[in-house]
């Protein structure tokens, strides 16, 4: 709150996210922030909220995903406060009941929770990387291609649809970006998020694509052939995490993961 600017900023060797980017929080908040802060730094949630007048739920979000750090005890407190009266400055009170208030005590946020509130209310995760959060075995839910399958449709009949179900929800072991390396030559499985994609034809005129997937520890290269290109539609359909299962392959010092199922995390 005493440091941000409208928008991204580079101070020192940091990069320093903008207020723009909180939802919700209108020009004129900003404008004031700014303004405010150029007479003097915040001391404090209450010296914020007497210099700037916000809507609730602008506040609220300040709060929530940490701008407001330092002004006060810990996140709930602080937003535990909001429903309290703001008293006047040196107002003599004939019961401390804002000082009682005041020096509350709430457990701050775990990283999970800074995390998820980051996520809800700038859309930029800040704490940790998400893909920190995926567990290193999962059971995974539906299914897109099962290994086995062949040409990665789901073929008609109940013993395809069972063997694609049974090998879409078993238990698998991801391994990170970082060691994709040590599994050339190897069918090995990665899971993250996904950071970029783009298509491109083959000599013989085909389609075929490329996906980058981020996890905790870096990238991973994965290709989706013609033959798996329905594959390749299907993992840039999905928002969230994913995983893709393929042939770890060295090509000129690069290593990818050629694919050959995929699908989305819980």
């Amino acid at each position: 709150m005493n440091h941000s600017d409208i928008e991204w900023s580079l101070q020192g060797s940091a990069i320093r996210a903008g207020l723009n980017i909180v939802k919700g929080l209108s020009a004129d908040a900003i404008d004031a922030i700014i303004e405010q802060r150029r007479k003097a730094k915040f001391k404090d949630i209450d010296d914020l909220r007497r210099r700037v007048r916000f809507r609730r739920p602008d506040l609220q979000n300040l709060i929530h995903v940490g701008a407001c750090d330092g002004l006060g005890p810990t996140r709930p407190a602080m937003l535990n406060g909001l429903r309290f009266a703001l008293p006047q400055e040196a107002q003599p009170m004939l019961f401390d009941i804002y000082g009682s208030r005041a020096i509350e005590s709430l457990p701050d946020y775990d990283r999970v929770a800074k995390l998820a509130a980051e996520l809800d209310v700038t859309g930029v995760p800040f704490t940790m990387h998400p893909a920190v959060l995926l567990p290193t075995r999962h059971m995974m839910g539906g299914s897109v291609k099962a290994e086995g399958l062949g040409d990665g449709s789901i073929a008609s009949g109940q013993h395809h649809r069972q063997a694609a179900l049974d090998a879409a929800t078993r238990s698998i072991r991801y391994v990170t970006a970082t060691r994709l390396h040590e599994f050339c030559g190897r069918k090995a499985t990665v899971a993250g998020f996904v950071a970029a994609a783009r298509r491109a034809r083959t000599g013989d005129n085909r389609v075929m694509g490329f996906v980058t997937v981020e996890d905790a520890t870096g990238l991973a290269e994965v290709s989706f052939f013609p033959d798996q290109i329905a594959l390749y539609r299907t993992i840039c359909s999905y928002g969230g995490p994913v995983w893709v299962t393929g042939k770890v392959t060295e090509h000129l010092s690069s290593i990818s993961l050629d694919a050959c199922n995929c699908g989305r995390l819980a």
